[in-house]
């Protein structure tokens, strides 16, 4: 997979974003990823966490948001089902564009954006900002935040990191590590040998 380094610019991106999720400034320090797939209506999130059951290996939560439908699916990748809920694209905090270009990783060019701070809770939150690349859209979303926290397209840009500051120094972020585009993601999408569960 091309580094984030060697993208090429796409209005109407199609491909595959990975993501580092880390949390700084306390005594747990955590690093998980996830890798995001676009397709022009759908997102395929795929969340890679600590397995509990297996120290040292990473344990896959699948989801596919399917905007056409207003469906979200969650995919269970190791019993071969999935289940079918209603998808809310709506998110927790409330964004404006600051109108200050920044960079992801040193390369990419982004718009940035932050949370209105009088809504927030600033017993939990100091501040909420994230990065909206300027090259990197996808026009058909407008905001999509997945699970309602974690914003993916920011006024129909992909987001390329998202940070959040807590009190006691310390710091949530999401942010891109490399991302390539594709001419076809379909296959990602596909449930052929999956059942729905009960």
């Amino acid at each position: 997979m091309a580094t984030c380094c060697s993208a090429v610019a796409q209005n109407n991106f199609t491909g595959i974003a990975k993501y580092k999720i880390t949390v700084e400034g306390n005594n747990r320090p955590v690093t998980d990823s996830m890798s995001v797939i676009f397709n022009k209506q759908k997102v395929k999130i795929i969340l890679y966490l600590p397995d509990s059951k297996r120290p040292g290996h990473a344990e896959e939560k699948i989801f596919i948001d399917d905007f056409t439908t207003q469906k979200s699916i969650s995919v269970n990748s190791e019993d071969k089902t999935f289940r079918t809920g209603s998808l809310n694209t709506s998110g927790k905090y409330n964004f404006y564009n600051t109108g200050r270009i920044a960079i992801t990783n040193d390369i990419l060019l982004c718009f940035q954006y932050k949370s209105d701070s009088a809504k927030l809770d600033k017993s939990k939150v100091l501040g909420v900002e994230c990065l909206g690349s300027i090259d990197f859209k996808n026009p058909s979303v407008k905001n999509y935040f997945f699970l309602g926290i974690q914003p993916i397209i920011i006024d129909n840009r992909i987001v390329t990191d998202f940070i959040v500051m807590q009190p006691g120094a310390v710091k949530q972020r999401t942010y891109i590590s490399e991302i390539k585009e594709m001419d076809n993601v379909e296959s990602y999408f596909n449930l052929a040998g999956y059942k729905q569960a009960n």
